[in-house]
């Protein structure tokens, strides 16, 4: 539906807030992960993520990390623990599929 636009409600839980901000912040396209059995961390380096580079980023650091043409457009993942579930999350370009290989 043109010119529509649909809120997802997540409730009170404060890390189903965060897990729509970092929807709203990561773009209208990006791939989704859930890893069972494992914290948001570990799940990052199961990714492939660097752990020196792990931090914790408001929405709009990072909006502007993501889109900073002086830092390349780096690839940002963000990730969230939510009962016994890391969830992560990142922006995925029209022109790269959201396949990977299984993280064990």
């Amino acid at each position: 539906m043109a010119g529509s636009s649909r809120s997802v409600q997540f409730g009170n839980d404060p890390k189903l807030t965060e897990a729509r901000w970092l929807c709203e912040t990561l773009g209208e396209i990006f791939c989704l992960t859930f890893v069972r059995g494992v914290d948001a961390a570990e799940a990052l380096r199961r990714m492939g993520g660097y752990p020196d580079t792990f931090a914790e980023l408001g929405p709009e650091e990072i909006f502007e990390r993501q889109n900073s043409y002086l830092a390349g457009y780096p690839q940002i993942a963000g990730a969230v623990e939510l009962g016994g579930w890391a969830l992560l999350q990142r922006r995925s370009p029209p022109s790269r599929s959201c396949r990977s290989a299984v993280i064990e």
